[in-house]
Order: C-alpha cells, then structure tokens, then sequence
C-alpha cells in the first residue's frame, strides 16, 4: 500500500450535441475516438461483421 497510482492519459471533448444523446449510445466508460469523419468506413465494417449499426439522424 502507499503505492501512488500512475498517470492515464486522458482527453477532454465537447460534443455539438447534446451531451445526453452522446451517452445513450455509450456501452461503458472506455471508448475510442479519432480525428476525421470516418462513418461510411466504419457503417461498412459494421456490415462485414454483423454488428448493428446506430447512426444518430444528425450525421
């Protein structure tokens, strides 16, 4: 014990959304997130492995 816990990196974001709408789509506290539209990518990906695409109607 007495053991300092190291630092994590972190990020802080703002959303141009209502932050509730963002949060109805997370499943846990831990996510990815990248620089870029990349939806049509990752609606493709979705597709190829069978996982159910959510799309918020303002993309």
């Amino acid at each position: 014990m007495g053991v300092p816990l190291p630092a994590w990196p972190s990020i802080t974001f703002y959303t141009d959304v209502p932050v509730r709408q963002v949060l109805d789509h997370v499943q846990s506290q831990h996510f990815a997130a990248v620089y870029g539209t990349y939806v049509n990518e990752l609606v493709d990906l979705c597709k190829l492995l069978n996982i159910e695409i959510v799309l918020d109607s303002n993309l």
